[in-house]
């Protein structure tokens, strides 16, 4: 009766069972056990309407009367959804084709990007020799994942991968979670408003950057030489913060050739599991007071960080900076050898006051001493 009662929000009282009866309902309340709350009914066999328990409850709020029925919620238990991780959406939502490869590679492959230290997590019964380690790194499978579709007359592919990489003898493995990136071949085709064009590494650069700032995190960069698979000059660590979260860079040429990948390939890993969680955007209404843009030009040595150089910006010119990039860059007549001439425009901008030409001077002069005390850079005309 319980059930009943719960449903209609409402104790049944025993007179309802007289209304029933008279109707041809058989009515029993308790059983054998001296449960009071377990009710036997018999069903009149011309009542083909009445089959389960929600058809009794009906019979009992005719009787008693749907007005005399309070209007009372329901006790409705509420689940905390748990909020689900974007992280391969965000990058499909780049333009990126999300893949799935087994977790198991050839131990040739393995090679190709991870020393032999003797950390393989080699399976003892493989399917085949090209499944016969756990992976270590997400590269290979996506390698192999660009040759089936290179192969298949795809003029380009740009690929994402969401998995798990292994280190370490079975008692003492580690998993770690990562997302990973390949782009090879065209990223753009001939077309009336542009040229066809191929991957270059700052396109997977661009997108690892928008990735992390998608999800509130601000992504920094410095050239890694030694990274193993990654050609030298054109790879770097990203850092969120003070940690590296990852790398970026291009797939040397002979392991590309081992693929039959004749097109730069540019592969970049990000460590998901060294990610906090970022800053939530905030609304900030429209600048009422108008921003100066500087430019300034000059002399670095070619081994100078461009990274380096905009956060040496940043912490000369303070809270008013609210941009500053590299816009031109030149090597050639007028340079001396081993040099480059870099073009760095900032702005900056006051949120309670126009600033004046005193204040763009002082920031200029901050910027200026910066770059000849951290890089000896001469400033140029």
């Amino acid at each position: 009766m319980q059930r009943i009662e719960s449903r209609l929000g409402i104790e049944v009282p025993n007179t309802a069972d007289a209304v029933l009866e008279r109707m041809g309902f058989g009515i029993i309340r308790g059983d054998s056990s001296g449960d009071t709350d377990t009710v036997h009914f018999s069903v009149p066999s011309h009542r083909h309407d009445v089959s389960i328990v929600e058809d009794i409850s009906e019979e009992y709020a005719r009787v008693i009367g749907f007005d005399n029925i309070p209007a009372v919620m329901p006790h409705l238990n509420i689940n905390v959804l748990k909020k689900s991780d974007t992280a391969v959406e965000d990058a499909v939502r780049l333009g990126f084709v999300q893949v799935v490869n087994y977790a198991f590679i050839a131990q040739d492959e393995q090679r190709l990007f991870i020393a032999d230290d003797s950390k393989d997590l080699v399976l003892s019964n493989p399917i085949s020799e090209a499944m016969s380690v756990m992976r270590r790194s997400m590269f290979p499978s996506l390698l192999n994942t660009a040759k089936y579709n290179m192969n298949r007359q795809q003029t380009g592919v740009s690929l994402v991968e969401h998995g798990r990489i292994y280190d370490g003898p079975m008692a003492e493995r580690v998993e770690t979670n990562m997302l990973a990136w390949l782009m090879t071949g065209d990223v753009q085709q001939d077309s009336w408003y542009a040229k066809a064009r191929k991957a270059d590494f700052f396109d997977i650069k661009g997108v690892v950057e928008s990735w992390l700032s998608g999800r509130g995190l601000t992504a920094r960069f410095m050239a890694d030489d030694d990274v193993q698979g990654l050609q030298a000059g054109q790879t770097t660590k990203v850092f969120v913060g003070k940690s590296v979260v990852g790398h970026i860079g291009k797939v040397d040429a002979d392991i590309a050739d081992k693929f039959d990948l004749n097109d730069a390939v540019f592969v970049a890993s990000i460590n998901l599991d060294a990610l906090h969680g970022g800053k939530k955007a905030k609304f900030q209404p429209m600048p009422e007071f108008p921003s100066v843009e500087r430019d300034l030009v000059f002399l670095f040595d070619k081994s100078a960080a461009s990274d380096a150089i905009l956060q040496t910006v940043r912490k000369a010119v303070g809270h008013t900076l609210t941009d500053v990039y590299i816009f031109d860059s030149y090597e050639g007549k007028g340079v001396p050898e081993g040099k480059v001439s870099l073009g760095i425009r900032f702005v900056i901008q006051d949120s309670k006051r126009t600033l004046t030409q005193e204040d763009s001077d002082k920031a200029m002069q901050s910027v200026i001493d910066g770059m000849v005390k951290k890089f000896e850079a001469i400033l140029r005309g």
